[in-house]
């Protein structure tokens, strides 16, 4: 028998102003790799195999984090008032894409609801893209898209 121990840390979403949920900043932080760099993350056959390894207990720890059961996901051992189930679309995200140098741990993982997922999707390709043409500065992108996706996806989005 396999048990699952979570240390769960209840997050709090904020709201954007067009209603849009953000992670809660005190947990999911975005922490990003020391080594990553605009050469290597713009480098002709780069992916993000190599740094993609989140599990699915790890994904369950990230919708416990939000007061939520994810898919497939069991009450958490020590917490005794019940979860909610996870309602709607939503899914596990990296708030600093590992293709920004975001590292695969639980401080960067919050489940995000559907269908501004989408959205933030565009945003990932799109710094991406900025920062490999030396339009925006690494650390800048990864600041941007940390502290506030929304914001930035109003300011570097299509207008």
């Amino acid at each position: 028998m396999t048990w699952l121990f979570l240390t769960v840390t209840l997050a709090h979403y904020t709201h954007a102003p067009d209603g849009t949920l953000l992670p809660d900043p005190k947990v999911t932080t975005g922490p990003v790799r020391e080594d990553a760099t605009r050469e290597q993350l713009c480098a002709h056959g780069f992916t993000t195999k190599k740094y993609r390894h989140t599990s699915h207990e790890t994904k369950c720890q990230a919708y416990a984090n939000y007061g939520l059961l994810g898919p497939g996901c069991k009450q958490p051992v020590g917490v005794h008032e019940p979860l909610p189930k996870a309602v709607g679309p939503f899914e596990v995200d990296h708030l600093c894409p590992l293709t920004l140098g975001g590292q695969d741990v639980i401080e960067n993982l919050w489940p995000q609801a559907g269908p501004a997922y989408h959205v933030k999707d565009k945003l990932e390709v799109l710094l991406h893209r900025l920062v490999c043409k030396g339009e925006i500065e690494l650390a800048d992108a990864q600041a941007c898209i940390r502290v506030n996706w929304e914001t930035c996806w109003r300011k570097w989005g299509p207008k």
